[in-house]
């Protein structure tokens, strides 16, 4: 699944909007894998930069739920061609998950830098249970180590079981 999305942003892909919609897919590719419902990838002069995902509903095509709903693996042989700029606003992010592994709703990678991520609500609607040792859970995750990256995370709200902040997130098993 290396470079499976619904959307992808590729090969410098600049200052698009994606606002106001409903995004599904199906990603199962592990954790750091560059695949995601939406996924940054690689830029090849500039980076995939100034991109906006606003006010969009991001959840599973069906009962086959993605491993991660956003994911940005980006270039890092150069500062120039880093993914940046870009900004995940007021999106309602839901069950994405893998009884086997980690997950993320928003994970972040190398080649990535000054992304603002703000006021998302990032829930599950149903109960979720890891079957294998280690897995992680987590609503965002910044992880970018080839170069400590500047990020902006405010206002996000992870748990809830509806977009409306209703009901519990349970998450459970090893």
């Amino acid at each position: 699944n290396t470079g499976s999305s619904t959307i992808m942003f590729f090969n410098d892909a600049t200052n698009n909007t994606i606002t106001n919609c409903t995004i599904l897919g199906s990603s199962t590719g592990a954790v750091t894998d560059n695949t995601g419902t939406i996924l940054f990838s690689t830029g090849t002069g500039n980076g995939n930069d100034g991109n906006n995902i606003s006010n969009n509903f991001i959840g599973p095509a069906g009962a086959n739920l993605p491993t991660k709903a956003i994911m940005a693996l980006g270039s890092t042989s150069s500062n120039a061609i880093r993914n940046s700029g870009n900004t995940i606003d007021n999106n309602k992010i839901y069950d994405f998950f893998d009884a086997g592994g980690s997950v993320s709703g928003i994970y972040i990678y190398n080649g990535n830098d000054s992304w603002t991520i703000s006021n998302n609500r990032i829930y599950q609607t149903a109960i979720r249970t890891f079957t294998a040792a280690g897995s992680r859970y987590a609503g965002i995750t910044l992880n970018t180590v080839t170069r400590p990256g500047i990020f902006t995370v405010s206002n996000n709200i992870i748990g809830f079981n509806t977009a409306t902040g209703t009901g519990n997130t349970i998450i459970d098993g090893n």
